[in-house]
């Protein structure tokens, strides 16, 4: 199940500028905070979230993280971005973007009436909305959120090929089976992963080297997508190429060329970004179709 912390993270569907903040609370202690500010170019709009988390030293953790409020509008100032199509549309920019009013604030701790009653009605006399978002809400997202597309990878190709798969892609409203964020202390592995292959509508196979050279996790997820299809008559298979070739694919698997795949973008390449956003929307599609 996702953390909270996850979604702070997965819930920024727009360009977002952050920067991480620290109060301090005595005896070499700290407690970390995180706000963004985020950029919504389609509406010429930005607002702000921030996440605090879990501490035993302050009454009231959330007013702490919104004294930063000043300096997370001024990121704006110290990072320019603009935005817009090429082709005659106009460009907008960052800094003449209108604050909405709205600030999400995803809090570790216990929510506690007074406080987030003061914090509510402080907020409302400057003109903005104040969200809480606690354990609760990551719960309620959890349940409700049916994984539409089960990702098999190696753990070597995490940050470089999964994470940001599932990242994109649960910003597009499309939920993904991932260890990281679907499995919980205690679960049984081998019957965790067959439930999420079983229930997925597809299933993205990111084929690397590392994955091809594992004989464990990998090998068996591999195998019961090959068997969900065939008991099914269906294909729900989505490969990822990542560093292989044909050839080495036709090794592994044959029947695994037969299936279009999408070759995987390096990030040392200049056009890395728009490349990621191309292959997410294309992965997003064959998720739906």
């Amino acid at each position: 199940m996702a953390s909270l912390k996850d979604y702070f993270v997965l819930d920024a569907k727009t360009v977002c500028i952050e920067k991480e903040f620290y109060a301090e609370l005595g005896n070499s202690t700290q407690l970390k905070m995180m706000g963004r500010l985020h950029l919504d170019f389609e509406s010429n709009a930005s607002y702000v979230s921030f996440y605090v988390e879990r501490n035993d030293f302050l009454d009231c953790p959330a007013a702490a993280a919104l004294t930063n409020l000043g300096t997370i509008f001024n990121l704006k100032n110290d990072l320019k971005v603009q935005g817009g199509m090429e082709g005659g549309e106009e460009a907008m920019k960052s800094d003449d973007m209108i604050f909405a009013g709205r600030i999400f604030v995803y809090d570790e701790n216990p929510p506690k009436n007074d406080c987030d009653q003061h914090i509510r009605q402080q907020a409302a006399a400057q003109g903005h909305f104040i969200q809480f978002r606690r354990q609760a809400y990551a719960d309620a997202r959890a349940k409700f959120e049916k994984p539409l597309a089960f990702i098999s990878h190696d753990s070597r190709d995490k940050d470089l090929v999964a994470k940001p798969i599932v990242e994109g892609l649960t910003k597009l409203a499309c939920p993904v089976w991932y260890d990281e964020y679907s499995l919980n202390l205690g679960d049984n592995l081998r019957r965790s992963i067959e439930k999420g292959i079983k229930g997925a509508r597809k299933c993205i196979v990111v084929l690397s080297p590392n994955f091809m050279a594992n004989s464990g996790w990998t090998k068996m997820e591999f195998d019961t997508v090959f068997m969900k299809d065939l008991h099914l008559g269906s294909e729900s298979i989505i490969p990822i190429w990542h560093g292989v070739r044909k050839d080495q694919i036709y090794e592994y698997c044959p029947a695994l060329l037969n299936f279009v795949g999408l070759p995987w973008p390096d990030k040392s390449e200049s056009d890395y970004e728009n490349k990621l956003k191309v292959a997410i929307n294309r992965l997003h599609v064959a998720i739906n179709k």
